[in-house]
């Protein structure tokens, strides 16, 4: 995890604060676990994961091996999770709170790719989208530069973290800065009646 190894931010999940130095550790405890599962450079995780520090502690401690990470919303239908197991040859996968090994039947994303994002599938099959680390580390660095640490010293996420912007545009620049990313479960019409006494709870 080249790229965050300077400053990273916290994560404050149901008003608890989850520190750099708890996610770090807490990140290398997941890679020891992925690890032992043959995990390494040129692996392929697949995280089918709601918004959650757990998702952020899986994504870096894949990251720390050399992985790609296939995000999954934890609304996909067994179907469409299936497809996406297969179809990106993820060599693990986390569901419900552990990783486990697959056989893929297909290759992976080649080496030094860092995240391979799918579409909802809304149209047909979900789409996959490949990023390498310099796209990636481009993405993060111009929007952090654009926003400032200012901007984002408080950052509040309610948008999938499956999907890019909620991960790219919204999650990893607040992180990337050192400040405090709020994460949320994903958006709801319920959330959206009451958005305003929400925004007012979290300051």
């Amino acid at each position: 995890m080249k790229f965050f190894s300077g400053k990273l931010g916290s994560v404050v999940e149901e008003g608890r604060q989850i520190s750099s130095a708890t996610l770090r550790a807490e990140a290398a405890k997941a890679a020891r676990a992925l690890r032992s599962l043959g995990c390494g450079e040129g692996s392929c995780v697949a995280l089918v994961q709601a918004n959650s520090a757990s998702f952020f502690v899986n994504l870096f401690a894949a990251w720390d091996l050399g992985a790609c990470v296939v995000p999954v919303s934890i609304n996909s239908t067994e179907m469409e999770i299936n497809f996406i197991l297969y179809h990106s040859g993820a060599s693990h996968v986390y569901r419900q709170g552990s990783f486990h090994r697959l056989e893929p039947a297909v290759s992976g994303p080649p080496r030094n790719s860092a995240l391979l994002m799918y579409t909802s599938g809304s149209t047909g099959a979900p789409k996959g989208v490949l990023l390498d680390w310099p796209a990636l580390e481009s993405k993060i660095r111009t929007i952090a530069t654009v926003l400032t640490d200012q901007a984002l010293e408080r950052t509040l996420c309610v948008l999938p973290v499956s999907f890019g912007h909620g991960l790219i545009g919204n999650s990893l620049p607040a992180l990337y800065l050192g400040c405090d990313l709020l994460i949320e479960p994903a958006f709801s019409t319920e959330m959206a009646q009451c958005f305003g006494e929400f925004l007012d709870a979290r300051g």
